[in-house]
């Protein structure tokens, strides 16, 4: 596999936590998978696993060159925590 680009990005928590404080599960389902909720919402602070998530989700859109939109959407992207960390 070669690299297409690099990617890298930052997102502050307290942005997640507002975000799904005002839409909810409506912001929840159009950005994160569900596998993506399921882990960060058992998490003791889950807006910083889904924070985490969405940054990840931003720099692989950023290292494909597409951004998000028509070529590539949120769901499309699937960020997932090996055993190994």
């Amino acid at each position: 596999m070669s690299v297409i680009g690099i990617g890298v990005d930052l997102v502050e928590c307290a942005r997640i936590q507002r975000s799904i404080d005002r839409f909810g599960d409506r912001f929840l389902h159009r950005v994160f998978t569900d596998g993506e909720i399921e882990y960060s919402m058992s998490m003791k602070f889950p807006a910083r696993h889904l924070a985490a998530r969405f940054a990840g989700k931003e720099a692989v859109a950023k290292a494909f060159g597409t951004g998000i939109g028509k070529a590539m959407g949120w769901r499309n992207i699937d960020i997932q925590k090996k055993e190994s960390g």
